[in-house]
């Protein structure tokens, strides 16, 4: 949620946030524990897939995250089938959160070491501060003044590490969905997904079918692509992962993230410094592409060898 909602500044959710030291309002808690729900939801379906296909390796991974962009951005908004299907579906959700925030810190965290920590830290603070002077809500470039990124930074940063903290308290607990609980989170899905077709109306699916023609297709693709190594897979579960323990002072050195993040906006606020955000969304958009097609060759690859060696 944090690298969904959080790392921009420019929407909803985060203004809802700043809302919150701005005013004696409640809405932005509201909202963020609402939020909180609804991404508890869409990270089941990152799960499910990650358990039922018994995924073990990094490209396997990126095809099974785009599960999770799907039920982001079109199970309660429509975004997937009236904007795109890639973006911010398969290439934000998918690098940012799955990938970065999910995969990739986890680990780092788990390596224990306090080199990779602070080099991870730092370098997410220093692209966050660039990233939040961007905004398409107004017409000013900076809708924060530094003292008011900070306290943004660190709020959204606690409940970021916070999750960290959860996820390694429960590390021994294993995710094993019961049959009852696929059907109790699909049922909920699905219910949800006929509520925002019910606002949103029925004309949602043919507005731009090329969307939907090609969630289809990628449903069917990564779907087929998945039980096929999931007959094959002989890799260590990825979800082993938070099995490893994280020492207390490797969460508390995450704290660098804002810390840096909030000195480094400092100068782009004062500077207007602007980051060039269509090339990085573009390259983001693109390398999704491509780095599905290698997935998917890579997964196939690693499928066709193992048939052939029975």
């Amino acid at each position: 949620m944090f690298f969904s909602e959080y790392f921009f500044v420019n929407e909803g959710p985060a203004q809802a946030i700043i809302g919150i030291f701005q005013s004696t309002s409640t809405a932005g808690l509201v909202s963020y524990i609402e939020l909180s729900l609804y991404y508890a939801l869409f990270a089941v379906w990152l799960l499910i897939p990650l358990y039922y296909f018994k995924i073990g390796n990094f490209w396997a991974l990126y095809i099974a995250a785009g599960f999770f962009g799907i039920a982001t951005e079109g199970v309660v908004i429509p975004l997937i089938f009236t904007e795109s299907l890639s973006w911010p579906a398969l290439s934000w959700h998918v690098i940012a959160d799955v990938l970065l925030g999910w995969y990739l810190m986890r680990r780092i965290l788990i390596k224990n070491s306090m080199l990779f920590t602070i080099m991870a830290s730092i370098s997410l603070g220093l692209f966050w501060a660039f990233w939040a002077s961007w905004s398409h809500i107004s017409d000013l470039p900076f809708i924060l003044s530094p003292g008011q990124f900070t306290v943004y930074a660190l709020i959204t940063s606690a409940g970021l590490i916070t999750g960290y903290v959860l996820l390694n308290f429960l590390r021994k607990t294993e995710f094993t969905p019961q049959k009852t609980e696929v059907v109790f989170f699909s049922v909920l899905t699905l219910a949800l997904w006929l509520l925002m077709l019910s606002e949103q109306g029925i004309q949602l699916l043919v507005m731009n079918p090329r969307n939907s023609i090609l969630l289809v297709i990628y449903l069917g693709i990564a779907i087929y692509t998945l039980y096929s190594y999931r007959n094959i897979a002989q890799e260590e579960k990825i979800l082993y992962l938070f099995r490893t323990g994280i020492a207390w002072w490797n969460m508390l050195i995450l704290l660098l993230m804002p810390l840096s993040a909030s000195g480094a906006y400092y100068f782009v606020y004062h500077y207007q410094i602007y980051p060039p955000t269509g090339l990085i969304v573009t390259l983001l958009h693109s390398s999704s592409h491509i780095f599905l097609g290698i997935s998917l060759f890579m997964v196939w690859r690693q499928i066709v060898q193992a048939r052939h060696n029975i």
